[in-house]
């Protein structure tokens, strides 16, 4: 993805959408930060688009008990995934051979951008 706005614009553009999903639907998301307020709530994490904000790859392994891994599930597999740490790295592989395809089989042809960010959502 080439840069072509500031990470502050795309920042704030990402906090409004946040906001705009914590509106329309909040007993289901939030955009706070603090575990406690978001218990059984899909945060959403405007705060990684950043210019120096980190986040941790697909695949990788988590620094925690029992070495989590992160993941990326399918829509149809969200609703059967209880826990953020469903995958590990003993789990992992049999998670993928059980895979119909390759889900990164594509990547290297998206093209994508991001256009001007709106100032009201």
């Amino acid at each position: 993805m080439k840069p072509r706005w500031r990470a502050d614009d795309l920042k704030e553009f990402a906090r409004r959408v946040a906001q705009s999903f914590v509106r329309e639907w909040p007993a289901r998301f939030t955009a706070t930060a603090s575990k406690s307020r978001r218990k059984g709530k899909i945060y959403i994490d405007y705060l990684r688009n950043s210019a120096n904000a980190t986040s941790i790859a697909a695949f990788s392994t988590r620094a925690r008990v029992g070495a989590p891994v992160a993941v990326p599930i399918t829509w149809e597999e969200l609703a059967s995934t209880s826990e953020r740490h469903d995958y590990t790295i003993e789990n992992v592989p049999t998670r993928l051979s059980t895979l119909r395809s390759d889900p990164w089989k594509d990547i290297s042809a998206v093209r994508q951008t991001v256009r001007r960010p709106r100032k009201q959502i």
